[in-house]
């Protein structure tokens, strides 16, 4: 999981007992990001949120501890379904909440993190065993992946716990969080040269088909991002 899943996807899910453990959680989780939302600076939340973010991936890994017992079948249908209703309640409440620049910000970051999820899932189930250099790869690329991917996952938690506490976020704290966000190129990044490594597939540029509106700058910045991941120069 990128994170704790929704509380709708989960009750359709998951067995009650492990739905009851989930919403402990998130409880806990929920209660860590209000205070780090208590900032009313950058630089408050900049010390908060490096403070928080351990504890956000501890709670994060105590569901991936129970998720590991579940059929990969049942989670990889719940983290679609949890992404998808992120993004649906971001698109309803995302504009009037933080405005429509930070909202295609949030609605890119949760795009992305559902095209990291398939290559997620072909990294986990790819066959066969990798070489000695490029399992000491595998380990980087799975280390930074997972720092990148958590991070802009509390960005976008933040968002939506503050949307439904009602919680006002300071206008510096928005353009430290919108700057967060942006985590999620990275993570894209080296997870696509994970399954590279495993699966061979050597693609550098994100189809936009799909994409929430984004500037050419934004544009500009994912690719060149990717092509120095693909260089090594990240």
């Amino acid at each position: 999981m990128l994170g704790l899943p929704t509380e709708q996807s989960a009750k359709r899910q998951l067995s009650s007992s492990i739905d009851r453990v989930l919403q402990n959680i998130s409880v806990l989780q929920d209660a860590l990001i209000l205070d780090v939302l208590e900032a009313h600076t950058a630089e408050e939340f900049e010390k908060a949120f490096h403070e928080s973010f351990p504890n956000y991936v501890r709670l994060v890994r105590s569901f991936g501890q129970i998720a590991a017992m579940i059929p990969e079948h049942v989670m990889n249908r719940l983290t679609m379904e949890s992404l998808n209703e992120l993004e649906a309640d971001i698109r309803s409440h995302g504009e009037e909440s933080f405005g429509a620049a930070l909202t295609e910000r949030a609605l890119f970051t949760v795009w992305t993190l559902k095209k990291i999820t398939p290559l997620l899932q072909s990294v986990r189930s790819a066959k066969g065993h990798l070489n000695a250099c490029d399992a000491e790869k595998d380990r980087d690329f799975a280390e930074h992946f997972l720092v990148h991917a958590l991070v802009s996952r509390f960005c976008v938690d933040s968002l939506i716990v503050a949307m439904a506490n009602k919680r006002t976020i300071y206008p510096t704290v928005l353009a430290a969080i919108n700057n967060r966000l942006r985590s999620v190129v990275d993570a894209y990044g080296w997870i696509r040269q994970a399954a590279e490594l495993r699966l061979g597939n050597r693609q550098t540029e994100i189809d936009y088909s799909s994409v929430p509106a984004l500037d050419e700058d934004d544009k500009q910045l994912i690719n060149e991002s990717m092509r120095d991941l693909a260089l090594g120069e990240m």
